[in-house]
C-alpha cells in the first residue's frame, strides 16, 4: 500500500507541476485580454459617445432643414401675394400714362406712348415667381 501511495504522490506531482506550467502559460494570455478588453471597452464607449453626438447633430440639421423649408415656403407665398399685388396696381395704371411719371418721361412722349402698362417689371404673368425689378 506503501508503494501505491507513492506511486499517486508523483503522479499528483507530475500532474500539479504540468498544471502550473500550463498555469504559466495561461496566465499572461488572460492578462492580455483583459487589457484587449478594457481597450474594447473605451473605444466602444468612445464610439457610442460619437455616435451620440452625431444623433443630436442630425436631429439639429433636419430641425433646421424644417425651418428652412417653412421659410421657403413663406417666401415663395409673399412672393405670389405681391406678384398679384403687382398685377392690381399695373391694371389700376392708366393706359396712355403707364410709365410716364416713373420713369420721367420721354423726348416727346413717343416712346412713353408705345408702351404697355407692365413693362417696368414684366406683365403680371411673368413677374409671378419674381420680386421687384429684373
Amino acid at each position: 500500500e506503501v508503494h501505491e501511495l507513492r506511486k499517486e504522490s508523483k503522479t499528483s506531482l507530475a500532474e500539479r507541476g504540468e498544471l502550473n506550467q500550463r498555469l504559466q502559460l495561461v496566465v499572461p494570455a488572460v492578462a492580455e485580454s483583459k487589457r484587449r478588453l478594457r481597450d474594447l471597452q473605451a473605444a466602444l464607449e468612445a464610439a457610442q459617445g460619437h455616435a451620440a453626438a452625431e444623433r443630436a447633430h442630425v436631429e439639429r440639421l433636419e430641425r433646421e432643414t424644417g425651418l428652412c423649408q417653412d421659410k421657403t415656403r413663406a417666401v415663395r407665398d409673399e412672393n405670389v401675394r405681391l406678384a398679384e399685388h403687382c398685377a392690381e396696381l399695373e391694371a389700376q395704371l392708366p393706359r396712355g400714362r403707364a410709365l410716364s411719371g416713373l420713369v420721367g418721361g420721354s423726348v416727346g412722349g413717343a416712346a412713353s406712348s408705345s408702351r404697355r402698362p407692365g413693362a417696368l417689371f414684366g406683365s403680371s404673368s411673368s413677374a409671378r415667381g419674381r420680386v421687384g425689378p429684373p
